[in-house]
């Protein structure tokens, strides 16, 4: 391109990359102590016996809610592998 036809905001492209390649890696690691953290495992062990605790007081067979809690918890401990979220310790 010659110089009265360049794009200023084309020329903006490498700063932006810089800023996102700049912020990408603590924003992968917030996500990543969204679900590897002493406080999201507390999370999870209240959600998954909340969880429990409705179904019996639904009045489902025990061996039924344990059965589906269980399934509960391994979707809950499934969504970091699916997004491919790593833990560094």
């Amino acid at each position: 391109m010659t110089e009265k036809h360049r794009d200023p905001e084309l020329e903006q492209i490498p700063e932006l990359l810089d800023a996102v390649a700049e912020k990408i890696p603590a924003l992968l690691k917030g996500i990543r102590d969204v679900f590897y953290t002493k406080e999201a495992g507390q999370e999870m062990g209240q959600a998954v016996g909340a969880f429990y605790k409705e179904l019996l007081a639904n009045d489902m067979d025990p061996e039924e809610a344990v059965a589906l809690t269980k399934a509960y918890m391994n979707t809950l401990q499934q969504i970091p592998h699916n997004m491919n979220i790593k833990s560094d310790r």
